[in-house]
């Protein structure tokens, strides 16, 4: 998790959130209320992501959107290649739904951001697999 400064022209900075502050903050709100679902965000490093990844699996949650924001619209990278990697090892596997935007869905398959219809077609077949 990460709160950004960004703007339509990019993002100016962005300030991780210490995974250990997460996970207190999963464990508060589903030891308390429960989720029949949950959706993810920005998980900029490879701990944040192993951390939300390890608290899913502890409170079972089965329904899983998980929105991998890599990439801004703005075209700025907001997750490096070692997050990337942990994110397609770690939660794609367990995605009730996946949310890529086009920049996004390109940087996991380490490919071009799909631009036709075809491409975007053949993208989202593509990440079926990961």
């Amino acid at each position: 998790v990460a709160l950004t400064a960004q703007t339509t022209l990019g993002v100016h900075a962005v300030h991780p959130v210490p995974a250990a502050f997460v996970r207190a903050q999963i464990d508060a709100v589903l030891g308390d209320m429960g989720a029949h679902a949950v959706k993810t965000g920005m998980l900029p490093s490879e701990e944040a992501i192993a951390t939300v990844a390890e608290a899913l699996d502890e409170h079972a949650v089965a329904i899983r959107v998980i929105d991998p924001v890599i990439v801004a619209a703005s075209g700025d990278v907001l997750a490096g290649p070692a997050a990337v990697a942990a994110l397609k090892r770690l939660l794609l596997p367990t995605a009730t739904v996946l949310t890529p935007n086009m920049p996004e869905a390109g940087a996991l398959l380490g490919v071009a951001a799909p631009t036709s219809v075809e491409e975007m077609r053949a993208a989202a077949a593509a990440l079926l697999d990961l």
